[in-house]
């Protein structure tokens, strides 16, 4: 069942309003930030955008994502509780800074959504990775910045085709055999603090990679963990009819979360495929690079 950790929008870009509100998607998402009042980098990287993606590569809805038609919400809704007891309030609880440091709660607040800021933070907060005071955030930014460093220094992968790319039913399919050549072991997804993804990602031309946004994203779990030194068979399918007329390229990889953090590093380099979709026959001619 698809659900909201299989959601990329936070980790991708965010939607900008005629009023200056910031939403991560189009689905009636809540707004995560101001780019009237705050820069657009500091809302990218503001505490409601990192309690959502941490929410969300847990598997939690999150306070924003308020759609009833948006696919991840509607599927994870499906497969969880309706019901929750309340949190106990902490007594080290700021309602003060917790109203200010969260966009989305103060929004909330405006709009009488919430009586107050602990009102969140106990029916929701608490589960959607929120801190409840300026000392607990400290702490939080810092951890994060080393696991970062350590994820960054530790994650390697080595990738190779096990087989020439191929059409099967009008999908892309690329079997991949990844080599874990780092220090740290690989989690699948829901098994660890920064799981593991197999990213295939479709761009017109290879010079716009990390640069623009990729056509397409297609995305694959681990099965099982893969410790440093062994290796994985992985397949990755992509529709033919997401690809346009004309030339175009997949770029094959592992990314962890977050996830701009690609695991082919120092001389390991991401796979590439080349495709080509003849615009009288249709026909699709891939060749394999990387």
């Amino acid at each position: 069942m698809t659900t909201v950790r299989d959601c990329d929008y936070p980790w991708m870009g965010f939607m900008i309003w005629a009023n200056g509100a910031a939403s991560c998607c189009c689905y009636g998402s809540s707004p995560v930030g101001d780019v009237s009042k705050t820069p657009p980098e500091s809302v990218w990287n503001n505490s409601t955008m990192q309690s959502l993606r941490a929410s969300l590569a847990a598997g939690v809805v999150h306070t924003v994502c308020q759609s009833g038609t948006c696919k991840y919400v509607v599927g994870s809704r499906a497969s969880q509780q309706t019901t929750r007891d309340l949190a106990p309030a902490p007594a080290d609880f700021d309602e003060a800074w917790y109203v200010r440091q969260y966009f989305d709660v103060c929004d909330g607040l405006a709009r009488g959504v919430w009586s107050s800021g602990l009102d969140h933070y106990r029916r929701l907060g608490h589960r959607e990775f929120r801190c409840r005071n300026q000392r607990e955030w400290r702490r939080s930014v810092q951890q994060q910045r080393e696991r970062a460093s350590r994820t960054r220094a530790g994650y390697s992968a080595t990738l190779s085709w096990v087989q020439s790319a191929r059409v099967r039913e009008h999908t892309i399919v690329m079997s991949v055999c990844a080599l874990n050549s780092g220090s740290i072991a690989w989690q699948p997804n829901g098994q660890g603090p920064t799981p593991i993804h197999a990213s295939a990602e479709a761009y017109r031309r290879l010079d716009e990679v990390q640069r623009t946004r990729p056509m397409n994203i297609y995305r694959r779990d681990l099965g099982a963990p893969v410790e440093p030194g062994q290796s994985i068979t992985l397949e990755m399918q992509a529709p033919v009819d997401d690809f346009p007329v004309g030339r175009s390229f997949l770029v094959v990889d592992l990314v962890s979360d977050p996830r701009d953090v690609r695991l082919t590093r120092r001389g390991a380099k991401p796979l590439v495929l080349g495709v080509h979709r003849d615009e009288w026959t249709d026909q699709i001619d891939l060749v394999t690079a990387g």
